[in-house]
């Protein structure tokens, strides 16, 4: 720690010494008048200093980027205080947030299963630090027993597949990374493995639902840094790896894009991934193995799982858990007339997302 700090108050004077000429170049080139003011800007030198301070280990940008081992970057404290709920675990004020936060949404299930909805059941995806944990900076290590331990713990059994356990078992096992390096979330692979493990357990208890797809990775491409290398100014710098997953049966599959409630298509070609939606997006897939409808409350770990889901169900209503009431989502249920309803979420917002279904019961 102490060589960081010699580092970082190093580089901070030798900074303070190149800036001003650093600006009037800038400014000189873009035809911009040279004002005293504008010497000490960073802007222009961001990317190029963030570069070089993580190299240090050292991250400009740290309640966002924490930098790990081996170029991992890992998400900051500004995000759900993903580091310091971790840190603490179970320990934390946070605990009876997250116990009831579990115990709620497990009424909901309760509710929604008594509208004649076949099954309810939460995807709770692993952060990142949990999965790679040995490229966390050492005074970053989770405690023993976490928040998310509390929330899967306050439910039934059946009401939750906790992928943390099989994510980081397969993760030793697998010779590719399951996640970025440079961003928050798993990868396609990752996402394929995720999918797979939700669908042969629901499949298992839904004789209903068929499911034969299989997936193998086939090559992979490198494509520029994720959101974390975009909050440390180095999106253009980072570079990281995708996995391009084959999927059996091949098929084309045209998932057209619906607004639910004014029916505008907004896509009706390919099976592209869908992004979180804050607003209700039907989603009608051409030839998908089940002819069922589907409620998807999901976050943006659904992102690289949405291609697969449109190859499973002809019919999923897409929409964020947190832009759902229990008004809402009771409307929803009454228009859509769902089969099943499935839930995916990030293991990191167990007590501040999902604590909303703490502060929305159905009554």
């Amino acid at each position: 720690m102490k060589k960081k700090v010699i580092v970082f108050l190093s580089l901070a004077a030798l900074l303070l010494a190149i800036l001003p000429v650093t600006n009037v170049v800038y400014l000189l080139r873009s035809d911009q008048e040279v004002k005293s003011k504008l010497l000490y800007r960073l802007d222009p030198i961001l990317p190029d200093l963030s570069a070089m301070m993580s190299r240090f280990g050292i991250s400009l940008f740290p309640s966002q980027v924490v930098i790990g081992k081996d170029g991992w970057l890992f998400l900051g404290d500004k995000y759900s205080e993903a580091i310091t709920k971790k840190r603490v675990g179970a320990e934390s004020e946070h605990t009876e947030r997250a116990r009831v936060s579990g115990a709620t949404l497990d009424l909901w299930r309760t509710h929604l299963l008594a509208t004649g909805v076949k099954d309810v059941v939460l995807m709770l995806a692993p952060d990142k630090s949990t999965i790679y944990r040995d490229y966390l900076p050492e005074w970053m290590r989770p405690a023993s027993v976490t928040l998310a331990d509390v929330f899967v713990g306050s439910m039934s059994s059946d009401a939750c597949i906790d992928l943390r356990g099989f994510i980081a078992e397969r993760s030793r096992q697998e010779d590719r990374l399951l996640y970025y390096k440079t961003d928050t979330h798993w990868n396609n692979h990752g996402a394929w493995l995720a999918y797979d493990f939700f669908m042969t357990d629901v499949s298992s208890r839904h004789p209903e639902i068929k499911y034969a797809l299989t997936g193998s990775v086939s090559d992979q491409k490198i494509i520029p840094g994720g959101d974390l290398s975009l909050f440390l100014r180095m999106s253009d710098v980072l570079e990281d790896v995708s996995p391009v997953l084959q999927v059996e049966p091949e098929k084309q599959i045209d998932a057209k894009q619906i607004d639910f409630q004014t029916k505008a298509v907004k896509s009706a070609a390919g099976n592209p991934p869908v992004f979180f939606q804050l607003e209700p997006l039907l989603v009608v897939s051409s030839d998908a193995e089940n002819d069922l409808k589907v409620i998807w409350l999901r976050d943006s770990f659904g992102t690289a799982l949405s291609p697969y889901v449109a190859r499973s169900f002809r019919e999923v209503l897409q929409v964020h858990y947190s832009a759902m009431t229990p008004a809402k989502l009771d409307a929803l249920v009454e228009a859509f007339r769902p089969d099943y309803i499935f839930i995916t979420g990030v293991e990191r917002d167990v007590a501040t997302f999902f604590a909303y279904f703490a502060d929305h019961p159905f009554r």
